[in-house]
């Protein structure tokens, strides 16, 4: 019979006793994250969902090695955040748009390219496709003061 996999091993992320706090000056740290306890397989789609405050943006900032916890253990693909976020194996879409203002929703699209060189996307990776394929193939030269909020998130 095979060894049985480590627990990390079937798992896509895994979240261990997690706990992050922000320093909030005089009055103390501000617990964002306590003790949590999260295991998404390879493969899975979960959806984070929780009133505001609730930490679900903490969580997804130390997922994408943004955030350094104050305890736990955290895998993510097998290794830590840092090492994924490193390797180009995991990002974050923020929930606010960060769009460039002066920049046609077209050229804001084409920025991660142009700015990270090495990630090389595919060759079939066109962005007047990608977003086509999203609705957005009529607002290509638009600015983003000039679309809507959920047009704005598609963008990004």
């Amino acid at each position: 019979m095979p060894p049985a996999p480590s627990p990390s091993a079937a798992a896509g992320v895994l979240v261990e006793g997690l706990t992050v706090a922000y320093r909030a000056g005089r009055a103390g740290p501000s617990v964002a994250v306590d003790g949590v306890d999260l295991r998404v397989g390879d493969g899975e789609f979960v959806a984070l969902v929780g009133p505001s405050g609730s930490g679900k943006s903490t969580l997804l900032r130390v997922l994408a090695g943004l955030v350094t916890p104050d305890a736990g253990r955290v895998e993510v693909l097998g290794g830590t955040p840092a090492a994924a976020a490193a390797a180009k194996r995991v990002g974050l879409v923020p929930q606010s748009p960060a769009l460039l203002p002066w920049r046609s929703v077209l050229d804001n699209v084409r920025l991660p390219a142009e700015v990270n060189r090495r990630a090389r996307p595919p060759a079939a990776t066109d962005p007047v496709a990608l977003l086509e394929a999203v609705g957005l193939g009529a607002v290509l030269h638009r600015r983003p003061h000039e679309l809507s909020g959920g047009m704005r998130q598609r963008v990004a």
